[in-house]
């Protein structure tokens, strides 16, 4: 004895139109509760089959309406074949996404192909570390320093991370030339990498505003908002496209003939983990993401109706929520669920977690450019950064 899910007929449409029941049509119903007045709302309508029934026919629905097993199963084949006929309409993985949504995420990917190489073919005016353009010889200047020097340098060495960076470069021809700072520098070991990183930074942070600027919703907004929505963000883009040339089981950073990995002193990742950027890029890469889901990423972190500067607050904000949105859809309807039903809150739970890693890595920064310039005039603008 069966009856379907069907809303409850006489409650919502009148006597005269055909409502129809699923359920067995000599089926004998009884009220559990031995009443026989149960009150049927759209609550409570599925607790007692045989009130609901009785509702249905005083308010005037037909007996011979009430449908056999044969039709309830009939009906149910039609609705499978039309959903299945609505959906082989649509772009494959597209399903539940609207137009709207599937051409935002198209343009983003169209802007990220754009304007992010992972083979970084295109990062060639570099400068690499004197110790690695002249040998193995580590030169004066990378000599432990005394006195004041020293002095300064311990200063910098507590605006940075504790974790060092070794860098490999591999030529054209094959051969591979490896850096890894001095142990016993005194500090020294940190400024030898920072004009090297300082040209990596900037030539990211060029691919992330022209990727902006490929955005019609970003070129939409006042010049004003543009600039501001890019000094807020373009550190958090960055770490988004770096994570995507992360390698986990390394510890490095594989951008294109050069590879940046992590030195860990106390030889175990553990340690690691306690640096907030190093930590971020091991959990985010840990979630296996989609290339659409890292530029919806990207847009949700860009357009950030909060950051300092910003005029239309408004319009931002629901430009934030319609990416947001959208990236909720794509999950929905490329992920299996409900193994990925906590992957959008999670997303969402990163993109916290590296707001404040930003906010962090702009006081280090600051630090660090106040007591030695390092900075290119890009980076200098964004960050708001004077020479001493």
């Amino acid at each position: 004895m069966t009856v379907s899910s069907v809303p409850l007929f006489p409650f919502w449409v009148g006597p005269d139109q055909q409502g129809r029941r699923a359920m067995k049509r000599n089926a004998r119903l009884r009220c559990p509760f031995r009443k026989g007045t149960c009150e049927i709302t759209r609550k409570t309508r599925r607790q007692c089959q045989a009130c609901r029934l009785r509702k249905c026919l005083e308010s005037g629905m037909r007996k011979e309406m009430i449908m056999s097993d044969a039709a309830v199963e009939q009906r149910r084949a039609l609705i499978r074949r039309r959903r299945g006929e609505r959906i082989g309409t649509r772009p494959p993985g597209a399903r539940g996404l609207t137009e709207e949504q599937q051409a935002m995420i198209k343009e983003l990917m169209a802007a990220q192909m754009k304007t992010f190489d992972t083979t970084f073919a295109h990062f060639k005016d570099f400068r690499l570390p004197e110790v690695l353009s002249s040998g193995c010889r580590i030169p004066e200047s990378l000599q432990t320093p005394s006195g004041e020097e020293a002095a300064k340098w311990t200063r910098i060495r507590e605006g940075l991370c504790s974790v060092k960076l070794s860098l490999q470069l591999r030529g054209d021809d094959g051969s591979v030339w490896n850096y890894t700072p001095p142990a016993d520098s005194g500090g020294k070991e940190i400024f030898s990498l920072l004009p090297h990183m300082a040209d990596m930074s900037t030539y990211m942070f060029k691919g992330i505003i022209n990727f902006a600027k490929v955005i019609s919703h970003f070129r939409d907004l006042p010049i004003e908002d543009q600039i501001s929505l890019l000094k807020g963000a373009s550190f958090e883009l960055c770490q988004l496209r770096f994570n995507t040339v992360f390698n986990a089981e390394t510890g490095t950073w594989e951008c294109g003939r050069l590879s940046y990995c992590l030195e860990d002193p106390a030889g175990g990742f553990q340690q690691l983990l306690l640096e907030p950027v190093l930590k971020f890029h091991y959990m985010l890469k840990k979630l296996q993401l989609h290339k659409e889901e890292y530029v919806l990423m990207q847009a949700i972190s860009l357009f950030s109706p909060d950051r300092p500067g910003v005029v239309q607050r408004s319009a931002v904000d629901q430009l934030q929520e319609r990416f947001a949105v959208a990236l909720k859809a794509y999950i929905e309807c490329n992920r299996p669920q409900p193994a990925h039903r906590f992957l959008f809150l999670k997303i969402m739970a990163m993109l916290t977690e590296l707001r404040s890693i930003n906010a962090q890595h702009t006081q280090r920064l600051l630090h660090i450019q106040d007591i030695h310039p390092f900075a290119t005039p890009l980076m200098r603008e964004l960050f708001n950064l004077t020479d001493g």
